[in-house]
């Protein structure tokens, strides 16, 4: 606990750090030097470093005391995506506005991040629609479990009810 609270304080330090300094760049204006500059942008790479070498130690800390089977095959099917994603991109050379060309390896690797991140999105949707649905058909309006046998004639009933409405729709337009 002593550790959280070590850390919450070097949270607040450096969020009043980077106030302090954006504060301090907006009020310099148009004539700030490189060398102003440059001082920033090393304190900027500092915290970065530190906020990840903080970030890298507490997943560690979370592996350890936690399932490691469970990270790992999240860990696993995490890469099989980026396998998938990377065996499906191409890896053409793009000519760019600038005049540039975007090497093959480039290239594939933002088709690779591309084709990762639609993997991922139809896997979140389908297993809300999944969860959904099961949720669904698993219970009845007041909140109780169905059986199979209740929601087979349930839903039998509905689709008797469909059919009649069809047919006799059907019927009369004819008729």
């Amino acid at each position: 606990m002593k550790f959280h609270k070590i850390l919450k304080i070097v949270a607040a330090i450096l969020g009043v750090l980077g106030i302090v300094y954006a504060l301090m760049i907006t009020s310099t204006g148009e004539d700030t030097s490189e060398a102003v500059i440059s001082q920033y942008i090393t304190i900027a790479y500092v915290t970065m470093i530190v906020i990840t070498l903080l970030v890298l130690v507490f997943v560690f800390k979370g592996l350890a005391g936690g399932d490691i089977k469970k990270t790992l095959i999240s860990v696993g099917a995490f890469l099989g995506v980026i396998l998938i994603a990377y065996l499906w991109s191409s890896g053409d050379e793009i000519p760019l506005k600038d005049g540039g060309v975007l090497s093959a390896s480039g290239s594939k690797w933002v088709g690779t991040g591309l084709h990762a991140f639609y993997l991922l999105t139809a896997i979140a949707i389908g297993a809300m629609v999944f969860t959904g649905v099961k949720k669904i058909l698993n219970v009845n309006h007041y909140g109780k479990k169905v059986s199979t046998r209740s929601k087979c004639r349930v839903y039998g009933r509905h689709c008797f009810l469909a059919l009649d409405l069809f047919l006799s729709n059907h019927y009369y337009r004819k008729g």
